[in-house]
């Protein structure tokens, strides 16, 4: 059996049961439309149940039908294709030294706020070359 004929079978089949679905679902409605007085509360209870499962049915299954991976179709034997692919490369593009139309702009220069001096006496003022630091006052 070829391929193609195996993806026709299928799609058949599954518009055929959608279609079954679908019927189903509308005769249990006129059912309960139509003899809506001659059925029990039990049973008009089970009709509805089954018609909300037959609904979630018809659903999953046009879920399944559309969003299913399909085979790629197997090629036919009995003919012969023959393809041709050419690939060039652009050559690059060579930039001369020195040259400022397509040259990088110079990095920026770092950002560097300064501190200003400590005063002496303040916190953390550093401490002059050849002096000791002065003693913690007394408590």
């Amino acid at each position: 059996m070829v391929q193609k004929d195996v993806d026709w079978l299928l799609a058949i089949a599954q518009v055929a049961m959608a279609f079954l679905f679908a019927l189903l679902i509308f005769a249990l409605l006129f059912v309960v439309i139509f003899l809506h007085t001659a059925i029990t509360g039990v049973a008009l209870t089970i009709i509805t149940s089954v018609i909300a499962s037959l609904i979630t049915v018809l659903t999953l299954q046009q879920n399944f039908f559309f969003a299913r991976q399909r085979p790629a179709a197997l090629p036919d034997p009995t003919t012969t294709s023959t393809t041709t692919t050419t690939t060039t490369t652009p050559t690059p593009t060579v930039v001369p030294e020195g040259s400022t139309l397509i040259a990088a702009p110079a990095p920026p220069q770092a950002i560097v706020t300064p501190t200003p001096p400590a005063q002496p006496g303040a916190p953390n003022a550093p401490i002059p070359a050849g002096t000791s630091p002065a003693a913690p006052p007394a408590v």
